[in-house]
């Protein structure tokens, strides 16, 4: 078989069958290990351009007088993720949201509202957790962190409710009103 008189069939196709299941388990478009690095990849960068973004509104909030900018190593210090975080920079430049100019970074108007959003979420979150849950003030941030992320408008105006309609958050910052 394949020009070799002593190469047993049996063998060759154990071989090749082994050959088709790594490269399925490296290249399935669902459960593959190629297609979910992507995937990770993908939420990782999504993530971080709404760090960004709510870290310019912070940034805008500080400084309501005039526009603040800043710089590319600012951000990366502040977000994290190196060459990511140069990624979701020219994807937020990209898609509108924010703008660079000679001293750093600013918000567009729809950057403002999308971080505006998310850190209203951030907030209610940490409200809600504090309240209802009795999570110490200091405690709520690292869970608010993440559960900023998965919260749509809805969500967000249910929390607002459950918290009984908040303007502060546990640390006292003032939650940006609704849109």
């Amino acid at each position: 078989m394949l020009g070799y008189a002593d190469t047993n069939t049996a063998g060759m196709m154990a071989v090749v069958a082994g050959l088709i299941f790594a490269f399925s388990m490296l290249a399935a478009p669902r459960h593959g290990v190629v297609s979910r690095l992507i995937r990770r990849v993908g939420l990782r960068l999504a993530v971080l351009r709404e760090d960004v973004l709510g870290l310019l509104y912070r940034i805008e909030e500080l400084e309501q007088d005039r526009r603040l900018a800043a710089d590319e190593r600012f951000i990366g210090g502040a977000v994290g993720a190196g060459m990511l975080c140069r990624v979701a920079l020219r994807a937020l430049v990209r898609r509108g949201r924010i703008r660079r100019d000679p001293q750093g970074y600013h918000l567009t108007e729809a950057g403002r509202l999308e971080g505006r959003d998310l850190v209203r979420s951030h907030r209610l979150w940490e409200t809600y957790l504090h309240r209802h849950l009795g999570l110490a003030a200091d405690h709520v941030h690292p869970t608010a962190e993440k559960l900023e992320h998965i919260t749509d408008s809805t969500m967000r105006s249910r929390l607002s409710r459950g918290a009984d309609e908040p303007t502060q958050d546990p640390q006292g910052r003032r939650i940006p009103p609704d849109a």
